[in-house]
């Protein structure tokens, strides 16, 4: 474990709010917590200081790098049997010593020894609870009043914390997020065990980074668990509080890639505006400081790095923007997270989302196709981020799907080609057939139908024959798509429905509603819209529970022109805005342009001749920047001929 030189511990460190014992002797109550922790207690002789190793200073504990001296039975050796040559111990055993970090709290006086004790072990309390991969573990604990030697013992990460972990390297965006996805499961694990916990001092310095490159969550000294008289899962700011609590507004701009807060009072760093309210930590707390790890991540930064007076970091709240980001393709990314970091940061605490759907989030734009793999970040990588050969095929493939995202195929169907000749020189069929579905789907949107068929054809069958069922079901997808595209229905409907038949078997719900869809346009395009509109609504509802937005909004828009083609204008208006609000939200531009269009399309049909311009002006736009002139130029003619027949028909 380590802790950020520049930075003092901070009181979250030892913790607050412990009761203290005036007695000599150790009260009743720490007796009894000692012998709970009885199979933590460790020997301090066992714990070796190597002369000149890493050593932080704080104001309430100091952070050590140590090695833990046992032997080959696990037990730790005292001073009498260490020191033979060899790594012998004096019977001959083998001696093993591993890196740990020992944090020792500091005792100011005599008379604050028990006080100390009680919050050391509150926080070890709390820690062997805990069992979660992003979490961290408690190794031991020294509890030595008469030495003044009151130890907490935790595994040493040579990474360190996610705050220097992140600006070490100019990681990819799929390797930030793998972290952020990391950060978000120990989260939503402490805030929903059966008895929650509340962190109370989540931040970038707070969390290190393992020999495994996955952040796992540490210093528990202000943590506490919820009880019975915490109403519910949130902390309810009184009324008089309430009144007095500050109107912060988090906006994000699209045009200056800025987010900007304002407001009538003040934060500070992570501290969520109830904290500086004089309230205790609860969980909606945890979810702001969430918010700034996110961004942290994103930017190799913390809230207002370059500020270090308070004075000035409330100046900044009330008054500042947040840092630009000038890297197109990181921003583009930041842009999903944009609304899910604002809801992160409302001051009214009943409208931040809780850590479960933080993570459902996070997972779904981590891993939007269920087949591909996260992607941890790789230390050992070279840092000529221009060379393929670099980069594993799992980052190649993710770097090719955010490019795909973005609609950028050239690039996408680069690293794709690239992954795909990684898997075939290393004979991983696995790795080689999903590849191939993402090279398939290029060709697919470009309308190269004969290559994507081809290409889907080969991934199906490797699926079948190492029996990925999963794999194969995307395949079939994908072939069927391209059907339904040359309107061979005949083809398209078998297939779908294979799909779909698959996906019960092994419960693949988000397949399923793909699949649906996939017959749900067929239907349309046949006229047949009830049909359609039962299995749009069906896969609008699969949807919906998954937390894939990107499949809502799809489907909201297919559901939406069934409404134009039957002149249920009301609904079809309601669906479309609803697609481009969601759209907008995630930073999908070309969704947030097709719906956009089809709104106009409605406008238009109900002689709405103004609105229906602004509309199409406004998708045009978008089709513009993103370099699809066909669409561009196709609205601009078609606002063209609705201006020739305002002159004849007048304006509405």
């Amino acid at each position: 474990m380590q802790v950020d030189e520049t930075h003092d511990l901070n009181p979250g460190l030892s913790g607050t709010g412990q009761d203290s014992s005036d007695t000599p002797q150790l009260s009743t109550k720490l007796r009894d917590k000692l012998n709970k922790l009885a199979k933590w207690r460790t020997d301090p002789s066992s714990i070796e200081f190597p002369e000149g190793t890493c050593e932080f200073h704080g104001g309430h504990a100091t952070v050590s790098r140590a090695l833990l001296v046992s032997t080959s039975d696990g037990e730790s050796i005292s001073d009498e049997s260490e020191g033979a040559e060899g790594g012998k111990g004096s019977c001959g055993e083998n001696v093993m010593k591993k890196a740990i970090a020992v944090k020792k709290l500091k005792i100011e006086n005599e008379s604050d020894r028990e006080r100390i004790l009680g919050l050391a072990l509150r926080e070890a309390g709390i820690l062997v609870e805990l069992s979660h991969k992003n979490v961290i573990e408690l190794e031991g604990l020294v509890e030595d009043l008469s030495g003044g030697r009151i130890w907490l013992i935790f595994p040493w990460e040579e990474h360190g914390n996610l705050k220097d972990f992140v600006a070490s390297q100019d990681w990819e965006i799929p390797e930030r997020i793998s972290l952020i996805d990391d950060v978000t499961r120990g989260v939503e694990y402490l805030h929903t065990r059966n008895r929650p916990i509340v962190h109370g001092d989540l931040k970038s310095i707070n969390i290190l980074v393992t020999s495994k490159c996955r952040a796992v969550i540490t210093d528990f000294g202000s943590a506490r668990r919820l009880t019975k008289k915490d109403p519910g899962t949130q902390v309810i700011v009184p009324e008089t509080k309430a009144q007095q609590a500050p109107e912060f507004h988090a906006t994000f701009c699209a045009s200056t890639n800025t987010m900007t807060f304002t407001g009538n009072e003040y934060t500070l760093r992570w501290a969520a505006p109830e904290l500086l309210m004089d309230d205790e930590p609860g969980l909606w707390s945890d979810i702001w400081s969430l918010g700034w790890i996110w961004y942290g991540v994103m930017t190799s930064s913390i809230p207002f790095q370059n500020v270090q007076k308070d004075s000035v970091i409330i100046k900044h709240v009330i008054q500042g923007n947040l840092p630009s980001v000038a890297d197109h393709a990181r921003m583009s990314l930041i842009l999903s997270l944009c609304s899910l970091m604002i809801e992160c940061w409302s001051v009214d605490l009943t409208k931040r989302p809780k850590a479960r759907d933080c993570r459902k989030f996070i997972q779904w734009m981590a891993s939007k196709d269920d087949l591909a793999p996260m992607v941890t970040p790789d230390p050992k990588r070279t840092s000529d981020s221009g060379t393929s050969k670099a980069r594993s095929p799992e980052l190649l493939l993710k770097l090719g799907k955010l490019y795909y995202q973005q609609d950028d195929y050239t690039n996408a169907a680069r690293f794709f080609t690239d992954a795909l000749d990684i898997y075939i020189d290393t004979g991983n069929s696995a790795g080689k057939s999903y590849a191939l579905l993402r090279l398939a789907g290029v060709h697919r949107v470009r309308g190269e139908y004969s290559k994507a068929i081809t290409l889907y054809s080969e991934a199906v069958q490797i699926c079948a024959n190492i029996g990925n069922q999963k794999g194969r079901a995307k395949a079939l997808w994908g072939l069927a798509k391209v059907h339904e595209h040359q309107r061979e229905d005949s083809k398209a409907i078998p297939l779908f429905h294979e799909v779909i038949q698959i996906c019960i078997d092994i419960y693949d719900r988000t397949r399923i509603a793909d699949a649906l869809q996939g017959l749900a346009g067929i239907h349309r395009a046949q006229k047949d819209y009830n049909q359609a509109v039962t299995f749009y609504a069906e896969a609008i509802q699969i949807y919906t529970d998954m937390g894939n937005m990107t499949g809502r909004a799809n489907a909201l828009r297919g559901i939406a022109n069934v409404h134009r083609l039957q002149e249920e204008y009301n609904q079809a208006v309601t669906h479309f805005s609803e697609a481009v609000k969601i759209n907008t939200d995630i930073g999908n531009r070309v969704g947030r342009a097709d719906a956009l269009r089809g709104l106009a399309n409605v406008r238009r049909d109900q002689h709405y001749h103004v609105d229906a311009i602004r509309l199409y002006e406004q998708a045009a736009e978008i089709y513009a920047e993103i370099g699809d002139t066909h669409n561009a130029a196709n609205l601009s003619h078609r606002i063209a001929r609705i201006r020739e027949q305002l002159p004849l028909e007048g304006a509405e």
